[in-house]
């Protein structure tokens, strides 16, 4: 990053994630309301959790003098993401082909 300009780029990063995610959560949640998803509120939960805390490593990196290790950023949401698309995200889309709402 250049020097002096991290926290702008990070910020803006951040700001990029919760936005592509919240839409892809709204088209989830969405095709579970339509299909009758009998898990829907479990995994709306799990939304809920990672959007709170995209918002809790947000703040910290606003708030915090130096910066958080992004080590610690990285780990948090591949091992997130990589669960919920390898687990419940792939019971969605088994349940949904199932359902004919492909």
């Amino acid at each position: 990053m250049e020097e002096g300009h991290g926290r702008e780029r990070l910020e803006a990063s951040f700001g990029a994630l919760i936005d592509d995610t919240q839409g892809h959560f709204d088209r989830e949640e969405q095709a579970m309301t339509a299909s009758g998803y009998p898990e829907q509120r479990q995994h709306v939960e799990q939304h809920q959790a990672f959007k709170a805390k995209v918002a809790e490593v947000r703040e910290r990196q606003r708030t915090v003098r130096g910066n958080i290790p992004t080590v610690e950023k990285l780990e948090f949401f591949h091992d997130w993401l990589i669960g919920h698309i390898q687990g419940t995200d792939s019971k969605l889309g088994e349940f949904l082909r199932a359902a004919g709402h492909t």
